[in-house]
């Protein structure tokens, strides 16, 4: 998984549920391409 998240926390913000203050700022550092990018290489290593 590239954000680290298990299935359960995937799950947890499909139903609404809002994201710790941690996973908040992984989703927003995400949604730089760059930094997306660097996180899709890691998980590939």
């Amino acid at each position: 998984m590239i954000l680290g998240f298990g299935t359960n926390q995937y799950r947890l913000y499909e139903m609404g549920e809002v994201p710790s203050e941690s996973n908040g700022k992984m989703i927003r550092s995400a949604m730089n391409p760059q930094v997306f990018l660097d996180l899709v290489r890691s998980t590939r290593s």
